[in-house]
């Protein structure tokens, strides 16, 4: 293996760790911050609430005005919708950070701007109220009108039983999000965002200069929390993996739409298990067989086969094997 492709592993005396690769060939710069918190730790009644503090963690913070907020991100990355940033909530893990390499003085003022939000956060009600009608919004335009988007969802809720977290969506239950208070926002903030349960993956500088870079972002924060442990704990209600006891179907129909979606699909062990290669091969080559027989031999008029994926979605608590054409 190239040097240049090694990734190096460190921590700070608070507890942040870090991740970086060298890359002599490479101007630019990437960085993202990784916060340990997902939709798996939003609490029953709140759902949606990591979600939420996503997108108010990046309205404001003591040294950055929303408007500053917005200048640089523009400035750095492009226009909003770019593609260009990524700030993403998953099931697990809470990221904020460029969406590809920038040039260094961009990255380093992008990161330098998130992690000042993450540490010190100004959440005030008006910000509360704009982003969970923004949040509201969203969870229309990118999921429940989108038909691709909806079937997969209701896989799932076939798929895992009530107590399975994996069945409930990222961006949660809508009327659980209306119900969250700013005082739920700080609570959340408290337990979960502190030194212990950040990670940063920092490509392109040598380690030396990564560390000196994030230490000097990072290093003097040391705040801590009674609430966990210092590790990352999935809690009760993942799942793991277990069989499904019977065939499940579920049919729906869409007023005024003109397409037909069908999405097949098995529950599987989760992230980094032994049979996770071979899950991987298996979706390569059914795309290819899906491809080969749906799209490129099919000639009826309305019958025809746009897009035939194959995913493998596995995190530390779930995981699950389907197609979708």
């Amino acid at each position: 293996m190239n040097k240049n492709q090694h990734v190096r592993c460190g921590k700070l005396s608070n507890g942040v760790r870090f991740y970086t690769q060298y890359e002599s060939a490479n101007s630019k710069e990437l960085i993202v911050i990784g916060v340990m918190v997902g939709s798996f730790h939003d609490p029953r009644g709140k759902r949606g609430l990591s979600h939420l503090v996503e997108h108010v963690i990046c309205t404001e913070s003591n040294k950055y005005t929303s408007a500053d907020a917005d200048t640089l991100l523009t400035r750095t990355c492009g226009a909003p919708d770019s593609g260009s940033w990524y700030i993403n909530t998953d099931r697990t893990v809470t990221a904020y950070g460029g969406a590809a390499g920038l040039k260094k003085k961009h990255a380093r003022e992008l990161f330098s701007m998130f992690a000042d939000m993450i540490q010190s956060p100004v959440i005030s009600r008006h910000s509360v109220f704009v982003e969970k009608a923004a949040i509201h919004q969203e969870h229309y335009l990118t999921e429940r009108d989108i038909p691709g988007e909806r079937i997969h969802q209701m896989l799932r809720e076939e798929m895992f039983p009530e107590s399975f977290l994996a069945r409930i969506p990222v961006d949660g239950y809508m009327e659980d999000v209306r119900s969250i208070t700013r005082h739920d926002i700080k609570e959340h903030i408290h337990k979960y965002y502190i030194p212990s349960n950040i990670f940063v993956v920092y490509l392109g500088p040598r380690y030396k200069d990564a560390k000196e870079v994030i230490a000097h972002e990072f290093g003097a924060w040391t705040k801590s929390t009674l609430f966990r442990k210092h590790r990352f704990v999935l809690p009760h209600g993942t799942g793991g993996f277990a069989s499904l006891p019977e065939q499940r179907t579920k049919t729906i129909t869409l007023r005024g739409l003109a397409q037909h979606h069908v999405a097949v699909g098995f529950p599987t062990e989760t992230y980094m298990t032994e049979d996770a290669e071979a899950l991987d091969v298996l979706a390569f080559i059914m795309s290819r067989k899906m491809f080969g027989e749906l799209r490129s031999k099919n000639t009826t008029w309305e019958s025809g086969a746009y897009r035939t994926p194959i995913h493998t979605e596995r995190t530390f608590g779930h995981g699950m094997w389907y197609l979708h054409f």
